[in-house]
């Protein structure tokens, strides 16, 4: 975490809660005169948006006004699959399935520069 971002949230925030994955959310003090006080999340391990249970996505964006302290979600958390070979294919697609989406995206690592 950088060191900025250490200091806003001493001064500025207030420690909401945390979940089952070890994500911490945190809510700014004060609103400003046209917006409500900023939310926002830390996470534990790895940055991916897909890591939010769905009871605390449903504070973050002001769905709902108390956040879920306590509550848990029966299912257990799965990454975001998409663009890999575990990637939701339908089974009626109308293509045969020889030429069906292969992925062949490779992410860039530094280190294999």
């Amino acid at each position: 975490m950088h060191l900025f971002t250490k200091i806003h949230i001493a001064l500025f925030c207030n420690f909401i809660g945390k979940d089952q994955l070890g994500n911490r959310y945190f809510q700014e003090k004060k609103a400003t005169r046209l917006r409500y006080p900023r939310r926002f999340v830390l996470y534990d391990k790895k940055i991916d948006a897909s890591c939010i249970p769905q009871l605390w996505h449903s504070w973050m964006h002001y769905m709902v006004d108390q956040p879920p302290l306590g509550e848990t979600f029966s299912h257990k958390h799965r990454p975001n699959a998409t663009a890999t070979d575990k990637a939701f294919e339908y089974d009626s697609s109308v293509m045969p399935s020889h030429l069906r989406y292969k992925s062949h995206y490779i992410p860039f690592n530094p280190d294999n520069s």
